[in-house]
C-alpha cells in the first residue's frame, strides 16, 4: 500500500474538480485561479504519479485510462469525506453532556 502524502491531496482534489467540470477555463473560475495555475498543477499531480492523466490540445480535454481509473477512485473517496465531514458537523449541532446549575439563595 502506497503511503499517502498529504502535499499531494489538493492536487487530487483540483483533477477532480477540472473533471468534473469538463475544462480548465470553468474549474479555474470555479477555484478563481488562472487556468495556467491549474494547468501546472496537473503537470505537477502527472509528473509526480509518472503517467498522464489528461489528454488537452487547445479546444478539448480527455481522459486517459489511469486519468479515468483515477477519476472513478478519487469521486468514491471525496464522497466519503464530504460524508464524514456533514456527520462531524451535524454532530457539533447537538448538545451533548451533562448540565449542571447551580444557584444560591439570595436575599
Amino acid at each position: 500500500m502506497m503511503k499517502i502524502e498529504p502535499s499531494i491531496l489538493p492536487s487530487l482534489a483540483w483533477f477532480a474538480l477540472i473533471v468534473r467540470a469538463g475544462s480548465f477555463s470553468r474549474a479555474a473560475s470555479e477555484m478563481g485561479i488562472t487556468r495556467a495555475a491549474l494547468s501546472q498543477n496537473l503537470k505537477s499531480l502527472e509528473e509526480r504519479l509518472n503517467t498522464k492523466l489528461i489528454y488537452r490540445t487547445t479546444r478539448n480535454m480527455s481522459l486517459t485510462e489511469e486519468g479515468q481509473r483515477l477519476y472513478e477512485v478519487l469521486v468514491s473517496a471525496l464522497g466519503q469525506i464530504d460524508d464524514a465531514l456533514k456527520d462531524v458537523g451535524d454532530t457539533q449541532l447537538e448538545p451533548t453532556g451533562l448540565l449542571r446549575i447551580n444557584s444560591s439563595r439570595v436575599g
